[in-house]
């Protein structure tokens, strides 16, 4: 349920309005000053935190701060903390990474209060999957045979993908340590047939990618030629998602 449509009493408004005088947002994200809040008045709910930043109680609850753990179990993540630092320009989902390394017994949960993120982005991680010996080592084969070279994730995916055709983005995103959901979307992970494949292969010849020009460009290119073209078969001919490619302008329906 959205704050908006929860009734507070007067009294509790005015509490809560002291509250978020004593610790105001200062341009942070909902979630950074639910955070924020709950640091300075441990005794804070979800739900009233939810209240003064107007997100969903569900959003605040799941986050690591507000879930309650035992001094003891504190105690012990403090010193894996301590242990595995946070390193200068390190984000959360690479921190929880270097966790997982230094300390493989971390669960997703642990890790998730540690870094604080909430526990289901932590779980999705690549290291935080478990893979059988032998599944790591067909996939170690397979990072070796086509090695990063210094490109992004996704590009690295891709050229595994066009080298292992039966590659799976599952088995994809635990060789670059992503998201299974952010290789997934990807057109070369998703699955055409041979008769779509030869119509946007024909659409690709009538309208080629131009030296130098951007994927996103080449897209509206190719909508220019083909107005009937959905953004999910332009993505797949430019090797871009299609959430990508459906934000443009030219794919935009008004």
């Amino acid at each position: 349920m959205r704050a908006a449509f929860r009734t507070v009493s007067a009294q509790d408004r005015a509490r809560l309005d002291e509250i978020a005088a004593v610790t105001p947002r200062q341009g942070r994200s909902n979630a950074a000053w639910a955070d924020a809040l709950k640091a300075a008045h441990p005794d804070l709910s979800a739900a009233d935190a939810a209240t003064i930043v107007g997100a969903a109680k569900d959003e605040i609850a799941r986050r690591a701060a507000f879930r309650t753990v035992s001094a003891q179990d504190q105690a012990r993540l403090d010193e894996l903390a301590r242990q595995t630092p946070q390193l200068p320009g390190q984000s959360n989902a690479a921190w929880a990474d270097a966790l997982k390394a230094a300390h493989p017994d971390l669960s997703a949960a642990d890790a998730a209060v540690i870094v604080g993120a909430i526990k289901q982005d932590i779980a999705k991680r690549a290291a935080f999957r478990t893979v059988s010996a032998q599944d790591q080592a067909r996939l170690d084969e397979i990072a070796a045979a086509t090695p990063r070279q210094g490109g992004s994730n996704a590009a690295w995916a891709d050229a595994l993908k066009a080298a292992h055709p039966d590659l799976s983005a599952a088995d994809a995103a635990t060789i670059l340590g992503t998201f299974r959901d952010d290789i997934a979307r990807r057109a070369a992970f998703r699955t055409v047939s041979a008769q779509d494949q030869a119509r946007l292969d024909e659409i690709k010849a009538a309208t080629p990618q131009l030296p130098g020009q951007s994927k996103g460009a080449w897209a509206d290119a190719l909508k220019a030629a083909h107005p009937d073209l959905s953004a999910a078969d332009a993505a797949i001919i430019v090797g871009a998602s299609k959430k990508r490619i459906a934000r443009r302008a030219a794919f935009k329906v008004i």
